[in-house]
């Protein structure tokens, strides 16, 4: 949830700021549906093309909650690595944006 909020408020700024960012977001949503894990397992992929995958924001989570769901287990380390390198990033994008574009945001809008 974290995630999804840090990256919709960073996509909202940049569609007051820049309007064809929506129909970039929404083009990249309908490719970001066929390159994630859920239709498919990450082992179906070619493994020295796996690191392709992880560049999907929603791989650990998808990822995870298929470990706990199907393996009844703990996702590894490295989907929990995943999933917070994509929120510190999310984060640190956010911050950069809201800082540069705080004063003319309600001009935009």
């Amino acid at each position: 949830m974290v995630m999804s909020f840090l990256l919709a408020y960073l996509f909202a700024i940049m569609a007051a700021a820049l309007r064809d960012t929506v129909q970039i977001v929404g083009f990249a949503l309908q490719i970001g549906i066929f390159v994630s894990p859920v239709l498919f397992p990450m082992t179906m992929f070619p493994a020295a093309w796996r690191w392709v995958l992880w560049i999907n924001p929603m791989t650990p989570v998808v990822s995870g909650w298929q470990t706990i769901l199907l393996q009844g287990a703990w996702p590894a380390w490295s989907v929990w690595i995943a999933l917070a390198l994509w929120i510190a990033g999310a984060a640190a994008l956010l911050s950069v944006a809201v800082r540069r574009s705080h004063d003319q945001l309600v001009d935009w809008l």
